[in-house]
């Protein structure tokens, strides 16, 4: 049985018209609709625009915005830092290099490492 390749136009309309929410943001000030309505509007650009050009449509009406008057906040982190759990009394630096590469990934490294070098000399 053959798979259907959809096109550009096909997977933007099942999106645009998914119940779904497909939303991946944890952006601290933008909501989920915020997201929805900037995403509903690049796809309308792009659904309804017969030139085909689709970074011309998305940049089409792009204005810069003047800041003159922004200022910027700094968050306040409030929660614990630092290492955490075997990590707190580390201060050896193979001690260190062990806690994020253990036995196994290094003996995957090696093997990989090898089968590479195999092939390369077949080659």
């Amino acid at each position: 049985m053959a798979k259907k390749v959809l096109t550009d136009s096909e997977v933007l309309e099942t999106v645009y018209n998914s119940d779904e929410n497909f939303s991946d943001s944890s952006i601290d000030g933008v909501s989920s609709s915020d997201n929805e309505i900037d995403d509903i509007a690049v796809a309308d650009a792009i659904m309804n625009d017969d030139s085909g050009d689709e970074e011309e449509i998305l940049h089409r009406d792009f204005m810069w915005e003047t800041r003159d008057n922004y200022t910027g906040h700094r968050k306040v982190f409030g929660c614990d830092f630092g290492p955490r759990n075997s990590a707190e009394n580390v201060s050896d630096i193979v001690q260190c290099f062990e806690l994020f590469f253990d036995k196994e990934i290094l003996q995957q490294i090696v093997r990989e490492t090898n089968r590479y070098a195999e092939q390369y000399k077949n080659a």
